[in-house]
């Protein structure tokens, strides 16, 4: 009697767990799908105004608009001026900045800005497969069983997504290196530990629901 009371206590508190993982869920889904539509006309817009930029020594003037962006040196580092407003200052050399603009033309730049806002794109949208994925598994542990095949295909797809996400870091690291000549690590052991991690937990679901059904047919 004690035993099946305690197993009706971890039910309930698992259900309601479940539940509201489904729900904070859907409520994350919803803003990310609002973050890819807004980084999507982002994308729009900074390419349109970038086919509209030219760079001329420390100066930045934009074709159709009538105020330059102009670095000034300032006694503890670079600011930003916009016609007559000036930025908050940042703690950068104007030598540093010169060299940067002289070395790196407006396509460069255009270039590194889209695929970099691409690749948050495809980031977000992964989290978003992610979540749905998410969702599902936390329905069917509340509403059918933990240990289902569907869940341990969900949670294998979860590991494949992790994989892509891996996948594009690495990309974004390359053409990074390719534009501007740098180096940068590319091993994340979080991001592998994380994968690794996910598709343990997939074998092990996958072994309770053979148990599950090895139960079953002895029942039977």
């Amino acid at each position: 009697m004690k035993e099946k009371v305690l197993s009706e206590k971890s039910n309930k508190t698992l259900n309601g767990l479940s539940k509201a993982i489904e729900i904070v869920s859907k409520i994350v889904r919803v803003f990310v799908m609002i973050g890819i539509v807004c980084v999507v006309l982002l994308t729009v817009v900074l390419g349109f105004m970038f086919s509209k930029v030219k760079i001329s020594g420390n100066e930045i003037k934009v074709k159709g608009v009538k105020e330059k962006i102009v670095f000034v040196e300032k006694e503890n580092g670079v600011a930003l001026k916009i016609g007559d407003e000036e930025s908050e200052t940042f703690n950068i050399k104007i030598s540093e900045v010169n060299k940067f603009l002289r070395e790196n033309s407006v396509a460069k730049l255009a270039t590194f800005t889209e695929v970099s806002l691409l690749i948050a794109i495809a980031y977000m949208f992964l989290t978003y497969l992610i979540l749905g994925r998410i969702i599902k598994i936390f329905k069917n542990v509340r509403t059918v069983s933990p240990f289902t095949e569907d869940n341990i295909k969900h949670i294998k797809k979860i590991g494949y997504y992790l994989i892509a996400i891996v996948a594009i870091s690495f990309l974004k690291n390359l053409i990074s290196a390719l534009l501007f000549d740098s180096t940068t690590s590319s091993f994340n052991a979080p991001s592998i530990m994380t994968i690794l991690f996910v598709f343990t937990i997939s074998y092990i679901f996958e072994y309770g629901y053979k148990l599950e059904k090895e139960k079953s047919k002895i029942k039977e």
